[in-house]
């Protein structure tokens, strides 16, 4: 609703109550006052499979500070935790984590001198980092990186005016996101993030997975980086045992080969 709406909505009814001839009492109906309009992001919640587990990814890498643990109460949907990452409240709830990887993310500023600091704590956490798409001069620096449950994170040096600015600016031409290093790395490696997503998806580690699959761990994890190729019959396996439709996992009919490097 405008605000230019308020006063006309309450002419309408009084003019409603004049055209029935009716004597209609509206001490009842709450005075219509303007929306003050948002006051900011609340708070943004997380489902993970493992609460300790992030909880130590989010105080290594966020330094956040947890502020409240549900133990083994349930007041929401599953047990939970609290943190404050600055002044940002961060939720986490337990539960299975996403299916598939994509470009949604949460993206934190922090400063240019930061962040080579950042950028070892994120590779010592032990998380997979992503290529950082290329940027115009004076747009700023990103460290993209993916959590246990494939939430997408980044920190960013920039700001909205810095990125407005170096937009605007005639010197530039826009890259299609198709040439993009991200765009190629996420594209070529399309069957390893789905099996990977499959695989936590069922709760499933990549132990439990080869064994189910009759092979060494170290190829589901090989499959899952991009390592190695899947054959046909070895991505049907896999979609039987992870309950996912063999089309998801299509490959040409090659033998299994390690890419060179």
């Amino acid at each position: 609703m405008k605000k230019n709406d308020i006063p006309r909505l309450n002419e309408q009814l009084d003019a409603l109550a004049i055209m029935k001839d009716e004597d209609i009492d509206f001490s009842d109906i709450p005075e219509i006052h303007d929306l003050t309009g948002f006051k900011g992001i609340s708070h943004i919640t997380l489902v993970v499979r493992d609460l300790d587990k992030t909880s130590n990814f989010l105080c290594s890498v966020f330094d956040a500070k947890e502020v409240y643990s549900s133990g083994e109460k349930q007041f929401s949907l599953s047990k939970a935790k609290y943190f404050l990452i600055g002044d940002l409240w961060i939720a986490l709830m337990e539960g299975k984590p996403l299916s598939e990887r994509t470009y949604n993310h949460i993206a934190f500023q922090i400063s240019e001198e930061d962040f080579e600091l950042y950028a070892a704590k994120i590779k010592a956490s032990g998380v997979e980092l992503r290529p950082e798409r290329p940027r115009v001069d004076g747009e700023g620096r990103s460290i993209y990186f993916y959590d246990f449950d494939n939430h997408l994170f980044e920190l960013h040096t920039g700001t909205l005016e810095d990125r407005l600015n170096s937009y605007f600016s005639s010197e530039h031409e826009s890259i299609p996101v198709e040439e993009t290093d991200f765009w190629r790395e996420m594209n070529a490696n399309r069957v390893g993030n789905l099996l990977n997503a499959a695989r936590l998806k069922q709760g499933m580690t990549q132990k439990q997975l080869a064994e189910k699959s009759r092979i060494k761990q170290n190829m589901i994890s090989d499959y899952e980086k991009g390592r190695r190729r899947l054959t046909k019959q070895m991505a049907s396996k896999f979609a039987e045992i992870l309950k996912i439709s063999p089309a998801r996992l299509h490959v040409t009919d090659t033998e299994d080969i390690k890419k060179a490097g």
